[in-house]
């Protein structure tokens, strides 16, 4: 969004700066063209350039912006079954730990897994299981797998002498991203609609961030019109 303000404002000092050097605003002017017809092509293409840059910074920036995060997060969620590898402890997934003896090369079968479920200190389960399906869940941001012919192991800490076990024919338990992937943080300000940002304001809901943002976008295409007006002197 700052490139066509800048572009025009370089294009208007080059301009005016030959025009002067060649001396031939001192014709035009001798002529009788006054400033201000001088200056009137200008205004029409910094008009023109405002319009432009106006669309950018309200509709078309933000959606570019949602769609790039989307699509970074999208690559970053099909590049985990690649980074789970067999006969190693993973680690990367939360309060869960991972072991899987063998995967297939599509990532999407796997044979022989321990699953240890952290999550809860005091009360800590391991899952086994002969073979899991590996696959992204319903919403598409994020996975789960499906273990089949397992068991379910489970002990207390506070009391070793507890134990309870469990078997299962089959059992979907959801994946969380790698910590890296999984800080996916809220749609941010640059994402934001206009017309979320319209009616925030209107409503007396949005945050000072918000407001900035909103009059941001408002008042940056006018850069196009101040440049032309002071790239004449200047030139």
């Amino acid at each position: 969004m700052f490139t066509i303000p800048m572009a025009l404002l370089v294009g208007v000092l080059i301009g005016f700066g030959r025009m002067s050097s060649d001396s031939e605003s001192v014709a035009l002017r001798a002529g009788g063209l006054s400033t201000m017809s001088i200056l009137h092509p200008v205004l029409t293409l910094a008009i023109l350039a405002w319009a432009l840059n106006l669309v950018l910074s309200l509709w078309i920036a933000p959606s570019a912006a949602a769609r790039l995060n989307e699509l970074t997060y999208s690559i970053g969620v099909k590049q985990l079954p690649l980074e789970l590898q067999p006969r190693v402890f993973n680690e990367d997934l939360g309060d869960l730990v991972l072991y899987v003896q063998d995967i297939s090369p599509e990532g999407t079968e796997w044979r022989g897994i321990l699953l240890a479920d952290l999550s809860t200190p005091d009360q800590p389960r391991v899952t086994m299981a002969q073979a899991g399906r590996f696959s992204p869940n319903a919403s598409g941001e994020g996975y789960e797998v499906t273990l089949f012919n397992g068991s379910i192991h489970s002990v207390s800490p506070l009391d070793p002498d507890r134990y309870d076990f469990s078997q299962f024919e089959a059992n979907t338990i959801p994946i969380p991203l790698p910590a890296e992937e999984s800080a996916r943080e809220e749609p941010a300000l640059a994402q934001a609609t206009t017309a979320d940002l319209w009616n925030k304001s209107r409503n007396g809901t949005a945050t000072y961030a918000e407001q900035v943002e909103f009059q941001r976008r408002i008042a940056l295409p006018f850069a196009c019109i101040a440049f032309a007006l002071i790239g004449l002197p200047l030139g």
